[in-house]
């Protein structure tokens, strides 16, 4: 599995707002579990 993240984690792209919404970590935390097949 591969996991691509197409954009850099600069303001522009990845706001403070993006990273401090309660959605946030669930999406990195699920994508992690996918890519190791759990």
């Amino acid at each position: 599995r591969v996991f691509a993240w197409m954009t850099d984690i600069g303001p522009h792209w990845c706001p403070k707002a993006f990273t401090e919404w309660d959605g946030y970590q669930k999406i990195w935390q699920q994508a992690i579990l996918w890519l190791a097949k759990r």
